[in-house]
């Protein structure tokens, strides 16, 4: 389900489809290859914040579509953003992997999604829990 940041819909989509958990998203734009999101509420302090889903859900973007960056907002203005150049680092480290490798090999997406799935963000900061 791969597409271009010119295709809304398709972004939208690909949006509606990830696991927000507890997160509502009331809208969805694109400006200068940037994705923003916004959710209804108000967020809480970033350092207390569970910001796992807009990590995982950022690194899903990133690799789904040829977006730069994710940034995610709420009533009270930006909060959290991720980008390419930031992502691409954490998989290769972490993964020895790239996005281009995610992006053009499904399998690997799927083994990606698996791992993803211990990914720990505490307190602020990206932890990663190996396991292959």
């Amino acid at each position: 389900m791969k597409t271009d940041v010119s295709d809304l819909k398709g972004v939208e989509k690909i949006v509606n489809n990830l696991n927000w958990e507890k997160e509502k998203i009331k809208k969805v734009s694109v400006e200068d290859k940037n994705i923003k999101i916004y959710a209804k509420g108000e967020s809480k302090d970033f350092y207390e914040m569970d910001l796992k889903p807009q990590v995982v859900n950022g690194i899903y973007l990133l690799i789904l579509t040829d977006a730069n960056e994710i940034n995610y907002f709420d009533k009270n203005g930006e909060y959290f953003s991720i980008d390419r150049a930031i992502v691409d680092e954490i998989l290769t480290k972490v993964y020895s992997k790239s996005i281009a490798d995610y992006k053009n090999d499904e399998k690997e997406f799927k083994k990606l999604e698996k791992k993803l799935k211990d990914f720990k963000v505490e307190s602020g900061d990206v932890k990663f829990k190996l396991k292959e």
